[in-house]
């Protein structure tokens, strides 16, 4: 199964799939950084690999693997988007909402300007991963 997107809230997550949803007494950062475990790295490996190669200095996407590449998004709450499972993204008045290839939406309270260019960045690590294979 795929994840589609993570919520933290108070040192607790809510990891949701295609088909369900997992609560865990953890951080996202601990999570994703036992993904990258799973992968043979650490978040941080890759997060500086990240920085290395396309020169990003903040707000820097987390490649973990080709099915799994995340976006920190801040709102009312701490946000994980995982763009490989990413169908569209529209506004919706001052929220962007992001539909997924599942049929799921999330509603994030963040800007859709500065949404859309956080996401340009993930299509240009994600074109360069396929390039790569």
């Amino acid at each position: 199964m795929k994840i589609l997107y993570i919520i933290e809230s108070n040192n607790k997550i809510k990891v949701v799939y295609d088909c369900y949803e997992k609560y865990l007494e953890k951080s996202g950062e601990v999570f994703l950084n036992e993904l990258c475990l799973k992968e043979l790295c650490t978040k941080s490996g890759r997060i500086e690999a990240v920085k290395k190669v396309f020169g990003y200095k903040y707000n820097v996407p987390i490649f973990v693997n080709q099915d799994n590449i995340f976006l920190k998004v801040k709102a009312n709450k701490v946000a994980w988007i995982n763009i490989i499972s990413v169908g569209k993204i529209y506004k919706d008045n001052d929220k962007v909402n992001i539909t997924f290839f599942s049929g799921k939406v999330l509603k994030v309270n963040t800007g859709y300007k500065n949404f859309c260019k956080k996401f340009k960045m993930l299509d240009i690590l994600f074109d360069y991963v396929k390039k790569n294979k």
